[in-house]
């Protein structure tokens, strides 16, 4: 990370005092702890999924949407790994600080701001010719190598070596973590009130990008840290080596010579 430009020198980096990369930190925390908890057995790890869930929405009004993605893949791995319903009730903080703070701004007739248009599906309908710039904007970005050097093409190798994975639950969910906040917060371009929505762009992307950032390094790491052993006649080591090493008892693991 501390050769991302946008993460250390640039506007918006991590000691500008914007709240952006507090709130990274947050999300992948919950990212994090989720993937851990994707094992059997691992149910400490649900339980600070839970904690680091409810303090989203509380660091700041962006984290509406990291909640609202890391929620779905709470709910995509307690159904995959066939968890207790009682998991369901990890959500349960952040919906109630969701809505004290919705209850506070009605209350104080907060001003809204005014930087985006009505949410329905006529302005969808009649914004829907911004996709396609919106996705050239997007993808500018990512090239943008004075800011992000080449930290976005290193995840998509990544992310291409975690597909054959796609069967662990933990990867699935990690994967949606990282891809589904970027759509989202490109999709709210389409609703943009700014007269050039595309300067819109130019001067949030990289700030919200930001947020998702850690969640790439942690599938780097991943991708990384499980590569092909070198000798196949060696004993391969045991999936989720990171999530092991994080538990306070020891598993019995077959040891190398």
């Amino acid at each position: 990370l501390f050769f991302v430009p946008q993460i250390t020198v640039d506007v918006g980096c991590a000691s500008a005092g914007y709240a952006d990369f507090p709130l990274s930190v947050f999300y992948l925390a919950a990212a994090g702890c989720l993937f851990c908890a994707s094992e059997p057995g691992n149910d400490a790890f649900f339980r600070l999924y839970a904690a680091c869930l409810a303090l989203l929405p509380w660091v700041k009004r962006d984290g509406l949407i990291l909640w609202i993605v890391a929620a779905a893949c709470g709910v995509f791995v307690i159904l995959r790994a066939r968890k207790s319903p009682l998991s369901s009730l990890a959500f349960l903080p952040g919906i109630v600080i969701l809505c004290a703070w919705r209850l506070y701004l009605n209350a104080t007739h907060a001003l809204q701001a005014a930087d985006f248009l009505q949410f329905n599906p006529e302005t969808f309908r009649t914004h829907l010719n911004r996709a396609l710039p919106l996705l050239s904007a997007l993808v500018a970005e990512f090239y943008s190598l004075p800011t992000w050097s080449l930290f976005w093409f290193i995840v998509a190798v990544a992310f291409l070596y975690s597909l054959p994975r796609m069967r662990d639950p933990g990867v699935v969910a990690l994967l949606i973590a990282l891809i589904a906040p970027i759509v989202l917060y490109l999709s709210l371009y389409l609703f943009s009130s700014w007269p050039n929505y595309l300067d819109h762009v130019g001067l949030s992307i990289s700030r919200l990008l930001m947020q998702v950032v850690p969640v790439g390094f942690l599938l780097i790491v991943l991708a990384v840290s499980r590569r092909p052993e070198k000798h196949p006649q060696r004993v391969e080591m045991p999936n989720r080596g990171t999530c092991a090493i994080a538990r306070s008892e020891r598993t019995p693991v077959v040891e190398l010579a």
